[in-house]
């Protein structure tokens, strides 16, 4: 049979157990304050019961001043009223909750913090409250930064003079602006989102790659079909291509594609821009034409230049060997002319005018 603990032994064993409770606190305690993070807990009367120094420091308030008091002591009633709603969701439903808050810190600064409460129930069923809040501020800065980023340069692209879109890495359009609305009649709402070349319909009468995808993936087969392509860098620059099913009688486009990346480098789409250049390419060949006509033309004549010998008595012309030739001769030899006798009415006087025939000829006229 065992005997009694001494009073002494008791009061030891209760200050053994009351140093291992200090020195677990203590420990617990430096765990919370180490972590960058917002952690507190209140009672199911919204009463802190617990800060670590974070929370104290957002606050602007020692401990002290916190523990056993509400949102509604240290911030405005609009903001307090939020404060207190959430934390009733999360009494009432007992489960996790997480939402951004706007909270005021000791200094006016307003911060956005990502905020997470769930339920703690003790033995005897005491409900608590237990928080855990990151300061997202920088994050939702560089987000809006960026969400206005992406909406300049939406703007951009939406105003371009020429008819431009942009595909993600799977194909799909995630930019169409005017100019190709006006150039195809295809809106903005029946295209964006649709990949598999859909935007090559409206120019090539079938699904198939285009510049823009030919510069994600080079394909031979396809590039042949433009009039021009060029590669500059190790990328195409620019093509030239006719679409025989675009608009009447078809059209001739100018094309420009290149590559869209991430802050990484990592290759996340393309982008292209279509002129339409028809009537260039049309006046060009108008001109080709002409120009070979006239050659063809050209090629047909030939002229005589410089100075001839001719004969002031029989008109014979002296050559460049120094044979004298007939002029129609020598004519026909040089501008390729083909000559037909007849004479002049002078000529006829001066040969026949005697004649009986050529009288009676000339009466009747």
């Amino acid at each position: 049979m065992t005997s009694k603990p001494s009073y002494e032994d008791l009061e030891q064993r209760v200050a053994e157990l009351e140093k291992k409770l200090e020195t677990t606190e203590h420990f617990y305690n430096n765990i919370l304050n180490s972590i960058p993070d917002i952690i507190f807990i209140k009672d199911d009367s919204h009463r802190w019961i617990l800060l670590n120094d974070a929370s104290c420091e957002v606050l602007g308030h020692e401990r002290g001043e916190l523990i056993g008091k509400t949102d509604y002591d240290f911030h405005s009633k609009e903001r307090a009223d939020e404060y207190w709603e959430k934390d009733n969701e999360v009494l009432f439903s007992e489960s996790l909750n997480v939402n951004e808050e706007l909270i005021a810190d000791a200094h006016g600064n307003v911060k956005t913090i990502l905020t997470k409460k769930s339920v703690f129930k003790d033995d005897i069923g005491n409900r608590f409250i237990v928080g855990i809040a990151h300061d997202i501020t920088e994050q939702k800065r560089a987000e809006h930064a960026l969400a206005d980023s992406e909406r300049r340069l939406a703007d951009i692209i939406e105003f371009l003079p020429d008819s431009t879109w942009v595909i993600d890495i799977e194909g799909r359009v995630v930019a169409w602006n005017r100019a190709i609305e006006k150039m195809t009649g295809i809106k903005k709402e029946e295209i964006l989102g649709k990949g598999d070349y859909e935007y090559s319909i409206p120019f090539y009468g079938e699904r198939r790659p285009t510049l823009i995808d030919l510069i994600l993936k080079r394909n031979q087969e396809y590039e042949k079909r433009y009039l021009s392509i060029r590669e500059t860098d190790g990328e195409l620059a620019a093509s030239v291509s006719f679409s025989p099913s675009f608009r009447t009688g078809g059209t001739y486009l100018e094309g420009k594609a290149a590559k869209l990346y991430d802050a990484e480098g990592n290759v996340v789409g393309a982008i292209e821009t279509v002129r339409d250049i028809t009537a260039i390419k049309r006046a060009e060949q108008d001109r080709e034409r002409l120009i070979t006509e006239l050659k063809e033309a050209l090629a047909n004549v030939r002229t005589l230049s410089g100075l001839l010998p001719i004969c002031s008595s029989c008109k014979k012309i002296r050559d460049d060997k120094g044979y004298w030739t007939r002029i129609e001769a020598y004519i026909k030899r040089h501008a390729e002319v083909n000559f037909t006798h007849g004479l002049c009415p002078e000529c006829a006087e001066k040969l026949y005018g005697r004649e009986d025939w050529f009288k009676k000829g000339k009466s009747t006229e």
